[in-house]
């Protein structure tokens, strides 16, 4: 009995070993996919951890349960195991893939974040766009009324609104104007008691016309609000 107990434990611990570093390589990838403030806005936790719970654990208990030297079957066993855990790994790291952030993309008055799934990154124009994703662009709104008619039917009849037409793209500092014309200052959110207690005490030393506030919109979770520096076109905080 102790003699199996042994073997049942070893087993376990190298299965449980082996899991634990294919996940750590996951979470690894995970981060260069959702860098920053991606991984909490799009909400990766709860499937990363459902990965964790399938992969390094409940596999190896398994693995606990059914192993005995020399058993019967056991290859048989152990391979089904191996391929339910496999499985589920390949399809939560898929889903992960496919549903991360390419593009950060301010459109009219707020910014949305574009996942890889929603758009058809062959229409991109620019490949430099694609390189050190997400990055933070402009969708380029129609200038001609006939343009803009055209737009609002395309969209009324199922077509992809501007900020998913990859071929609108272009960098943000072309809309620099639309951005201080739309952004609420810091000034302004101050009549927002619940927001203005969240903006960090170095934040309210900026110029009143530096930062810049604008909604987030997050089609996969809630939205935020999200502050902007004009200045250097950089992101400052979330709330």
């Amino acid at each position: 009995m102790k003699q199996l107990i042994k073997d049942k434990f070893k087993a376990f611990l190298i299965h449980i070993s082996i899991s634990i570093c294919i996940v750590t390589c996951l979470y690894f990838f995970i981060r260069q996919w959702y860098p920053l403030f991606y991984f909490d806005v799009l909400n990766i936790l709860p499937i990363f951890l459902m990965l964790i719970g399938v992969d390094v654990f409940i596999g190896p208990l398994l693995t606990l349960v059914v192993y005995k030297k020399n058993k019967p079957g056991l290859f048989f066993d152990l391979f089904i195991i191996i391929s339910l855990q496999f499985t589920a790994f390949s399809y939560g790291s898929y889903t992960v893939y496919t549903e991360r952030p390419l593009f950060l993309i301010y459109s009219v008055d707020r910014f949305i974040i574009v996942t890889a799934n929603s758009i058809n990154s062959k229409d991109i124009k620019n490949p430099e766009f694609l390189l050190n994703s997400p990055q933070i662009l402009a969708a380029h709104m129609p200038e001609t009324t006939d343009e803009k008619n055209k737009l609002v039917m395309s969209v009324l009849s199922g077509g992809p609104d501007i900020e998913y037409q990859p071929n609108q793209y272009e960098t943000l500092s072309n809309q620099k104007n639309l951005l201080l014309a739309k952004g609420l200052t810091i000034e302004q959110l101050q009549k927002y008691s619940k927001v203005s207690k969240k903006i960090k005490k170095e934040e309210q030393q900026y110029n009143n016309e530096q930062l810049l506030a604008f909604p987030l919109v997050n089609t996969k979770g809630k939205d935020w609000l999200l502050l902007f520096d004009i200045k250097t076109m950089e992101i400052v905080q979330l709330i």
